[in-house]
């Protein structure tokens, strides 16, 4: 389970890039509606039902039922290409008394119910092992 937490790093990382960096083409194709998400009705016109819901259960990474298109693009994203200078930045958000590691405590201020997720994890996360599970 502590897929929840590398998804909420990895989602941060994604916010951070460049916009112009994404595929807007692909995005726009299945953005039919034009309203600048992709919602469950238009992946099914694409892809069917099954495969829909399987997609959106994979990329909507906020829970909403709708992809945006920053989550679009996190589902592109090769994490192992990803600027240091980024990891860094991510890093450096989540660890709030900027003592060099990421604990449970400073996740939960962004994830409800954490601790459950964090027992995987075991520990508090240094700069290495938080890139490590990001692009693995």
């Amino acid at each position: 389970m502590k897929n929840l937490v590398i998804k909420c790093f990895r989602l941060f990382i994604s916010y951070k890039l460049p916009h112009e960096g994404y595929d807007t083409v692909g995005f726009k194709a299945i953005d039919q509606n034009k309203d600048g998400i992709i919602n469950i009705n238009e992946l099914e016109e694409i892809v069917g039902p099954t495969l829909a819901s399987e997609i959106m259960g994979c990329v909507d990474l906020n829970g909403d039922d709708k992809i945006e298109l920053s989550e679009f693009a996190h589902a592109a994203i090769d994490f192992k290409k990803v600027p240091d200078d980024l990891f860094r930045s991510a890093f450096n958000y989540f660890d709030k008394d900027k003592n060099g590691v990421i604990s449970m405590e400073e996740m939960e201020l962004h994830v409800n119910n954490v601790a459950h997720y964090w027992q995987e994890i075991g520990k508090e996360i240094d700069y290495n092992e938080f890139k490590k599970l990001i692009q693995n």
